[in-house]
């Protein structure tokens, strides 16, 4: 594994950990395990994903994910 894998694979580490974070901040717990699930089936899909631009591309698409989960967690509080 080269070192750009490396630090690639600990960013998804890093957003994987941040999602699981912020569903458990939703109010609702039912809604919160529903976005757990979502959070894993999801990452499992994608887990065989090779092609490191496909990565980045998941990569972003989650951080994307994730303001839009924290925007909304926080508009409704």
């Amino acid at each position: 594994m080269s070192l750009r894998q490396f630090m690639l694979r600990k960013e998804v580490k890093l957003l994987y950990k941040d999602l699981i974070k912020a569903c458990k901040e939703i109010g609702d717990r039912t809604t919160s395990q529903e976005m757990i699930e979502w959070v894993r089936h999801d990452f499992k899909k994608n887990m065989r994903v090779e092609d490191e631009a496909a990565i980045r591309m998941l990569v972003v698409q989650g951080r994307q994910s994730l303001k839009q989960l924290q925007t909304s967690i926080s508009i409704s509080k």
